[in-house]
């Protein structure tokens, strides 16, 4: 029996859905969100190594009703790094009678070794960073002005700056996966604060203004 899957492309709505359909086919019962073998993760902008590892505790322990316990990680690019390398660990040695789901954008925002892992299912329409960008502009070497002026011209509302901001999060985790770095690893957590920011709706141009400054050091 398979022990990972990662489904990537479609849409978020379609890799959940995929995701779930696989579940109930695994534990035999279409209601499985009361199910006490079913259990998933997500976050609203990561993902971190304690949720994972209460995973690995719940993991170790006997199915209670299926023949298997299943965990769906939804969004699986929100890990981060910690917490990519703990589940490592499992999917190197899953539990027996398990089955872990992870969903994803695309698989290049996930480790390689945890990628190499699992059987990967690929759903119509896989997102091509290049393709769907909004063009980010060149922030470095620019000044307070400038970055200002930028924050200004891509984040006038709350949504613009949170997609600006998720498209800025996109372009250094796969920058960061292909050569880590600390100064890289910083970034992450600069934008990740600053989408907690404007998630509590602080003024978004002088959120992302703030964080293009932290970005161009």
């Amino acid at each position: 029996m398979l022990r990972s899957l990662l489904i990537v492309g479609g849409n978020k709505e379609k890799r959940w859905q995929f995701a779930l359909k696989i579940a109930q086919e695994n534990l035999e019962e279409n209601q499985i969100f009361s199910h006490p073998d079913f259990f998933s993760i997500s976050g609203t902008n990561s993902i971190g190594i304690e949720q994972i590892r209460d995973l690995e505790k719940r993991l170790v322990l006997k199915p209670y009703r299926a023949k298997i316990k299943v965990v769906v990680i939804d969004g699986a690019e929100k890990l981060t790094l910690p917490a990519q390398n703990a589940l490592l660990k499992t999917l190197e040695e899953p539990p027996e009678n398990s089955l872990i789901i992870l969903t994803s954008e695309r698989k290049d925002l996930l480790l390689p070794t945890i990628v190499s892992r699992c059987q990967v299912f690929r759903l119509k329409g896989e997102i091509d960073l290049e393709k769907n960008s909004l063009n980010l502009p060149e922030i470095q070497g620019k000044r307070v002005g400038e970055c200002l002026k930028i924050a200004a011209l891509y984040c006038s509302g709350k949504n613009e700056a949170i997609a600006f901001c998720r498209q800025l999060l996109l372009k250094e985790r796969g920058s960061f996966l292909n050569n880590p770095s600390i100064k890289k690893a910083s970034n992450i957590r600069y934008i990740l604060n600053t989408l907690k920011l404007l998630e509590s709706n602080v003024n978004p141009i002088l959120a992302t203004g703030n964080l293009l400054l932290k970005l161009v050091k």
